[in-house]
């Protein structure tokens, strides 16, 4: 609402006759007489958080306590807000990178490695915004890859290679290093990443030592640490069954005659430490309980001599 200023408006009048002043001064108030008020413009908002992702940085804020006023002096309200930016101190675009009705505003299309310069404003119901320059911020667009971790196969048997997988979510230049329960792994403490196409990965062959689950973890070291973060995965995990190796049985001769010693011999297809017991028609037999296996060179055998004590045939 405009205000008035209360004056007051003075007029003389004069009727001369012969000389005489017969008429002298009446006075006359008035009200009304309008002082025009100035529009204020609004206050800048308040940033409250900056948020850097590999799309960009998100700005978020809080109104301005004082959204200036209009053209009659009453309050205005906030219509929307403008983003600057620039990539030196006071050198903010003319233009708004960014516009926005709400309270935060995305930053897009950003160089990794540079710092972004920036000022937020407000323009309020009246058109007029927040007079510039107001506080200025900055921001380092330094980005962070994610990296995820997972194995071919995801459960192996004991004995079997298994293929250590790290995958990041974006191509940037750099190494992964593996672990497994916290280690170092033999041969894969700095993996490039295959970064021409997606996926993004580096892996790493391990066989197991033991058959027990086992923890895996990666890091990723880039290439331009003035760009780019490093990163860490959630560790996984990987099961390890105990190995079920083949076992067969032969016998030389396949065909004895009765009080000729017979050479029992078991196989096993895989060079797993360990004995094996024979039996003969479902029984032990003697000094034959716990043959040790040959493992260091193919075939891996035990053996065990046996003399029949009957003419008949005898399972083994």
């Amino acid at each position: 609402m405009s205000s008035f200023r209360r004056g007051t408006l003075r007029r003389r009048i004069s009727l001369a006759l012969g000389g005489a002043v017969l008429c002298s001064v009446s006075t006359l108030a008035v009200a009304g007489v309008a002082s025009a008020d100035v529009n204020t413009p609004p206050d800048p908002p308040t940033v409250v958080g900056v948020t850097v992702s590999a799309s960009g940085v998100e700005l978020q804020w809080t109104p301005p306590a004082n959204p200036g006023t209009d053209a009659l002096g009453d309050p205005a309200t906030v219509d929307h807000y403008n983003v600057y930016l620039g990539t030196q101190s006071g050198g903010e675009d003319p233009s708004p990178a960014c516009t926005s009705s709400t309270t935060t505003c995305d930053l897009t299309g950003l160089t990794p490695g540079t710092t972004y310069f920036y000022e937020v404003t407000t323009v309020n119901s009246a058109g007029l915004e927040t007079t510039l320059p107001t506080t200025e911020s900055s921001v380092a667009y330094v980005l962070t890859p994610g990296l995820s971790l997972s194995s071919t196969p995801s459960s192996a048997t004991f004995g079997q290679p298994v293929t250590l997988i790290a995958t990041l979510d974006s191509p940037v230049a750099g190494s992964v290093a593996f672990t497994v329960n916290g280690n170092g792994v033999a041969g894969c403490g700095a993996q490039d990443l295959e970064t021409a196409t997606a996926p993004y990965v580096a892996t790493c062959s391990y066989t197991p030592v033991s058959a027990a689950s086992f923890s895996v973890g990666a890091t990723f070291t880039p290439s331009d640490p003035s760009s780019y973060n490093g990163a860490t995965a959630t560790p996984v995990s990987v099961t390890v069954n105990p190995a079920s190796p083949g076992l067969s049985l032969s016998s030389t001769p396949s065909s004895a005659t009765f009080g000729q010693p017979v050479t029992l011999i078991a196989t096993l297809d895989s060079p797993v430490v360990g004995s094996v017991a024979f039996t003969v028609n479902g029984n032990g037999v003697a000094g034959c309980g716990a043959q040790d296996l040959e493992t260091a060179t193919a075939p891996y055998v035990a053996t065990c001599s046996y003399t029949p004590v009957s003419a008949a045939s005898f399972s083994v």
